[in-house]
């Protein structure tokens, strides 16, 4: 089983720092993006199926791509801490209480109260959209190429994946 999606493309060459240095509980920290990664809300898109009735997810939530919850519990065995990183106006716990609708708990959630707080103190003149390190993120999956450019720009790890 691939651990990213097939169409991704790889920012920055080398181990991620947790990786190379052997410290702490998980392997590698890896970051989700909300829209057109983790959802889509393309009419042709598919979607993970739950467990509760379909107008439950309709209420609390929106459509999470199919092979979500495989990719995540494939990431947690093989060590990986599940975080999310939204620069959405979604609090913090309306993102948790969504994910948990389809069972999947993460280990952190960066929105755009936290980024923004967390860029204003790192002195950037022109602060990226994303910035995983700030968070001790090792790989951040957005659909973004800019995210992608600025991985490169400021040193991170980052995957592009296509919306599609």
């Amino acid at each position: 089983m691939r651990a990213v999606h097939p169409g991704c493309q790889h920012g920055r060459v080398g181990p991620p720092a947790s990786l190379s240095s052997g410290v702490g509980r998980f392997v590698m920290r890896v970051s989700f993006d909300i829209d057109d990664t983790l959802v889509c809300h393309s009419p042709e898109a598919l979607v993970e199926i739950g467990y509760l009735p379909v107008r439950v997810y309709r209420w609390f939530g929106e459509p999470l791509r199919r092979g979500t919850c495989s990719l995540v519990s494939e990431l947690r065995r093989r060590g990986c801490s599940i975080w999310v990183y939204t620069t959405s106006g979604r609090s913090r716990f309306q993102v948790r209480r969504w994910l948990l609708l389809y069972g999947i708990r993460v280990d952190g959630v960066v929105n755009d109260d936290l980024h923004r707080l967390e860029m204003s103190g790192l002195g950037f003149s022109h602060p990226p959209s994303k910035y995983p390190p700030a968070f001790g993120i090792d790989l951040h999956v957005d659909d973004s190429a800019g995210v992608q450019m600025e991985g490169e720009q400021a040193r991170f790890s980052s995957c592009c994946c296509s919306s599609g």
